[in-house]
């Protein structure tokens, strides 16, 4: 019974010798008969590992972000490509989902495309930045000095000269300005006259109309304004009333027509703005 080898005890081999009854090491090393063997599942997703030389214990890392018990090669979530993050393939891999740069060069999803219309298709999307869209206006027709020019005239042309139609938008738009230039083939008093009417329902829109010439200004239809430091004249009826001002001048010139919204949020159907003499 007395220990040899490595983890042996001396046997009898008949009756008249002995022998060395030697197992060996188990795997940790130890002699004591393992209760697992090392390398064999346990757990979820665990492996049995010595714990000394005469004992085991299982290491179980738990399942991996997919679900499964492999080791990921990359943390799921994390940045990988141009703009993908990694994502699960399976329990036991990931990928790299990346749908790459968004028109701007970024990587935010874009609310519009650039180029797509806006407000009521009088402007269109442009990048702000890599991230972004801005809504841009196809013209700058809210200030009078670039106004939309709507032609030449003279006093011999009748009621109505010219009719043009536009839009105050939400958000983006609460006036517009219009201008033309007429000549006095009469040599007197030149009447000109702007209706503005076809306002949207519940919208409150307002008509001026200001002569840039050297004349006096009389108004025949609507009361008396000043737009930097031109005379005029502006209708205010309430509500989606028409506007019609009616003003009298000596001189040919050029005339400045501002339609603004007085109350309301904006539409996009369309005014309907008249001039003429």
């Amino acid at each position: 019974g007395g220990a040899c080898g490595t983890c042996g005890v001396y046997t009898c081999q008949g009756s008249e010798a002995l022998t060395c009854s030697d197992p060996g090491a188990n795997t940790c090393g130890g002699c004591s008969v393992l209760p697992h063997p090392v390398g064999s599942t346990c757990g979820v997703c665990g492996l049995y590992a010595c714990d000394g030389a005469n004992a085991v214990q299982c290491v179980d890392p738990g399942l991996n972000a997919c679900g499964g018990c492999t080791v990921l090669g990359h943390t799921l979530g994390a940045a990988c490509g141009t703009c993908g993050v990694y994502t699960c393939q399976g329990s036991e891999a990931v990928t790299c989902s990346d749908p790459g740069a968004n028109t701007c060069g970024g990587c935010t999803a874009l609310p519009y495309e650039p180029g797509d219309a806006c407000a009521c298709s009088e402007g269109s999307y442009t990048c702000n930045g890599a991230d972004a869209v801005t809504c841009t206006m196809s013209g700058n027709d809210n200030v009078y000095t670039s106004a939309v020019y709507i032609g030449s005239f003279d006093d011999s042309d009748n009621w109505v000269a010219a009719t043009r139609t536009g839009t105050l938008t939400p958000t983006y738009d609460t006036e517009d300005w219009y201008s033309a230039t007429f000549s006095d083939e009469w040599l007197h008093i030149i009447e000109l006259q702007a209706t503005l009417d076809n306002i949207p329902t519940g919208q409150d829109y307002d008509l001026c109309v200001y002569y840039s010439g050297s004349s006096s200004v009389g108004c025949d239809a609507g009361y008396a304004s000043t737009w930097a430091g031109m005379n005029g004249c502006c209708s205010a009826n309430a509500g989606t009333a028409a506007e019609h001002v009616f003003l009298d001048v000596n001189e040919g010139g050029t005339v400045y027509y501002r339609v603004y919204r007085y109350s309301g949020t904006g539409s996009c159907t369309p005014y309907q703005l008249q001039i003429g003499f």
